[in-house]
This record gives structure tokens, C-alpha cells and sequence, in this order.
């Protein structure tokens, strides 16, 4: 995926690698120097590292899943793209997640506006001592993340999960079949029309979630979060959302 994203057409491609965040010395972190690249990409997935491969005003950032194999191999690797500024518009945004989706192997993807990613994952909790924040829902082990602007899923995901397309079909505002390289059918969902309608859905699609158990919903959490009076009681209602906290065995 990596290589492939690194030959991308623009505005998408990718100019520069790193596995700290900012590049710190742009002439040896060069995409275009095969040999440098496919030496770093290499390096991290033997460490099974994360990484990112950052362009003008994107950042595609390389992530190892949580679920394991038998042999305690992770048995996928996640891509999460930020694209920030004003020349990225809503076509783009699908365009791209398209072309994302359609690598060989994708399994799922979806395209929002990041403040929808945050409204359905950060949970923010107020504490007499600190304030602590934590990402809930995003380890594709115990349940689907949740539905989005778009969202894509692969039939055999779909599958695993139980995932009533019919139904979903139903609740989306458009619905749709994409073939990936080698192959595969994707579900694909677009909820609203625009990125920003998701604040006039939110309501909306958070009961889906909540009546969904094969679905994350953080408000279907809010209970046991708002009850949580210590940092002891907190972890004991959302650890077991955070990914890795929950390993699970996918049978071979």
C-alpha cells in the first residue's frame, strides 16, 4: 500500500517519509530515491512501526492493527490520511478515497470531516485530579468503528461482522458496489451529501449505532463515562474499547 500511495498522481502523492512525526532532513527522506524507500518501508514493517508519508498538505499515516494471527502476526495494516487546507474540496476527498479503497487487500475505509472522526471516537473525561483523553472504538476486532460520510466496507468484513447491507442500504442516502484490484466486492455508504452535513445527522446516526452492537457507539458509553468518579472507574468502562485491549485470534 505504502508504494503504491507513493506513486499516487497528483495532488496526492506523497514527497517525504518519516517514523518521527516531521522530517527533520528532507534530503534523506526523499519518496523518489527507490532504493532509500523501499529500504525504510521494509525497516518498519519488519518492527511492525508506524510511519507517514507526507505530502502538501496531506499526511498519510501507516499504522500495524491490533488483531493478531496465530503466529502473532498482525493481520492487517491501517492508512489514516489528513489532508488540510483549502484546495481540498468534497470530490477529493472521494476521489481519493476511492482509489485508497481499491488498493488489493483494503478491507474498509471512510472519508469525513475530522471533527465528525472526533465527535464518534474521543471521549474526554473531566477529573477533580486531570483530564484525561482517549480514542474508543477504532480496533476493528470486537466491532466495526462506525459509519461516516462515506464508508466503505469489503463483503468479507461485512460478512465477519453480520453487517445487514439491505438495511444499511436503506439508512444511507446513496449506496454502492466498488471491485478492488484483485477482485473484491466493497460496500459502499454515503450517509449525506456533504462533509459537514454530519452535524445535522449526528443525532440520527448515533441511534443506529446504539440499536447496532456489531457497531462502535461512544454514546452508547455515555452512561458508564458520565458515572466514572475516579481514573480507576473510567478505565474499567472504556479500556476495553482502546485498541490492542481486546486481542482476538482470526483463524487461518
Amino acid at each position: 500500500m505504502a508504494h503504491r500511495i507513493a506513486r499516487l498522481p497528483q495532488p496526492y502523492r506523497p514527497n517525504y517519509f518519516t517514523s518521527g512525526g516531521r522530517v527533520r532532513d528532507k534530503s534523506k527522506a526523499l519518496i523518489e530515491d527507490a532504493a532509500q524507500f523501499d529500504r525504510f518501508v521494509d525497516e518498519c514493517v519488519d518492527r511492525a512501526a508506524g510511519f507517514d508519508l507526507i505530502g502538501a498538505g496531506l499526511r498519510f499515516s501507516f499504522f500495524t492493527g491490533e488483531t493478531r494471527t496465530a503466529e502473532n502476526r498482525s493481520t492487517h495494516v491501517g492508512c489514516s490520511v489528513l489532508l488540510s487546507g483549502s484546495r481540498w474540496n468534497a470530490e477529493s476527498f472521494v476521489k481519493l478515497l476511492r482509489q485508497l479503497c481499491c488498493a488489493q487487500g483494503a478491507e474498509s475505509g471512510e472519508t469525513c470531516r475530522r471533527s465528525e472522526w472526533k465527535y464518534r471516537h474521543l471521549c474526554v473525561k473531566e477529573l477533580p485530579e486531570f483530564t484525561i483523553e482517549r480514542t474508543l472504538g477504532t480496533d476493528m476486532s470486537a466491532a466495526l468503528p462506525g459509519l461516516y460520510w462515506w464508508t466503505v466496507f469489503s463483503a468479507e468484513l461485512a460478512a465477519r461482522h453480520d453487517l445487514d447491507v439491505a438495511e444499511l442500504t436503506a439508512f444511507s442516502k446513496g449506496a454502492d458496489q466498488w471491485v478492488t484490484d484483485d477482485g473484491h466486492v466493497l460496500h459502499v455508504f454515503r450517509l449525506y451529501d456533504e462533509p459537514d452535513d454530519w452535524l445535522k445527522a449526528q443525532g440520527r446516526v448515533s441511534d443506529f449505532l446504539e440499536r447496532h452492537p456489531n457497531f462502535f457507539s461512544l454514546t452508547r458509553l455515555v452512561p458508564l463515562i458520565d458515572g466514572a468518579n475516579s481514573k480507576a472507574e473510567f478505565d474499567a468502562a472504556t479500556m476495553p474499547f482502546v485498541a490492542g485491549t481486546r486481542p482476538w485470534i482470526r483463524r487461518q
